[in-house]
């Protein structure tokens, strides 16, 4: 009689299986981060990019009108500026393949909060790393939101000047140091400091400062992001409608410890130490985030950063380049 051969089939114990989860779970860790970094790294080669069609557009509607496009447009009244606001971004929309987004806005003498366009998304203007994706609520003076006004974000501003030129206002004789500001005309020829040394656009993180690219939302109040350093020692401060598109070249991701409202008026990103600029010359450059804190005397790379942000003062941004 043929006995059956039996086969004893050993299973994994307990401690065998938990050994390979830890195991697989070590390995998920160590190629998480991995997997992050590669993703930052084509973010930062999308913003990259975003800077340099900008900065082609920037050329080309300076070839065709002999100026670069004004920061905003707006008379100035005595309670701040009367639209309609239309901005940079507005402007060069035909030389970033937008032209019939630009000839849908008929009327240039509406007011950019009474149109449309504010609520559209443009792909350009927006940073991969941004968390601001969708559009966000406009508010007006006192807090008070703008019923139906919602704008598209944009993780870009315009430079009006250094340190010494506010964005609202300019410096203390009303001067603008930069290249744009309100109803300005810059000609390439005016950047005298060199514009591989002057900047023109810079990453302003819409998570970090509400900006939007269609231009100063006349009646509006700029608000800050969620992610501003200051948010949650005062997330109701605002500031002029100017700053929805343009900033001052200050700091770079600032700290609580180096500016009042967490730079809501200078660069910032969410790339990793820095963010990406624009130069005069068309080039993009990632710069380190600037050292120092409030109150104390300006470091070099912060003076030099100063200067980046000036079309014609004669002074150095070697600490930083």
């Amino acid at each position: 009689m043929i006995r059956p051969r039996v086969i004893n089939r050993r299973g994994f114990t307990l401690i065998e299986l938990l050994v390979v989860i830890a195991i697989i779970a070590i390995l998920i860790g160590l190629l998480l981060p991995a997997v992050q970094k590669v993703r930052e790294a084509a973010a930062r080669i999308t913003c990259t990019n975003n800077l340099k069609q900008i900065g082609l557009a920037l050329h080309a509607y300076h070839g065709a009108n002999q100026y670069l496009p004004p920061g905003f447009t707006a008379a100035a009244g005595p309670g701040g500026d009367v639209g309609p606001g239309w901005g940079w971004s507005f402007y060069i929309l035909p030389y970033i393949e937008q032209d019939n987004l630009f000839r849908s806005q008929t009327n240039l003498n509406q007011l950019v909060t009474a149109s449309p366009l504010l609520g559209q998304k443009i792909k350009t203007y927006m940073c991969p790393s941004d968390i601001q994706t969708e559009l966000f609520q406009v508010y007006g003076p006192g807090g008070a939101p703008l019923s139906g006004v919602m704008a598209a974000p944009s993780s870009y501003a315009a430079f009006v000047g250094g340190d010494e030129t506010e964005v609202a206002t300019g410096d203390g004789s009303g001067r603008f140091h930069g290249c744009f500001y309100r109803n300005s005309t810059t000609r390439l020829t005016d950047i005298t400091d060199g514009t591989s040394h002057t900047g023109l656009v810079a990453e302003r993180a819409c998570g970090i400062t509400q900006g939007t690219w269609a231009g100063a939302l006349s009646g509006a109040r700029m608000r800050l992001g969620a992610k501003n350093p200051a948010y949650g020692l005062n997330p109701n401060m605002d500031y002029d409608p100017d700053l929805f598109g343009l900033i001052h070249s200050n700091w770079i991701n600032a700290t609580n410890d180096q500016s009042n409202d967490g730079g809501t008026d200078d660069s910032s990103s969410f790339h990793t130490g820095g963010a990406n600029h624009l130069m005069g010359d068309g080039h993009v450059v990632f710069l380190r985030n600037i050292g120092g804190v409030k109150g104390q005397p300006p470091t070099a790379d912060r003076l030099a950063y100063w200067a980046l942000g000036t079309r014609a003062d004669g002074d150095s941004t070697a600490a930083i380049e």
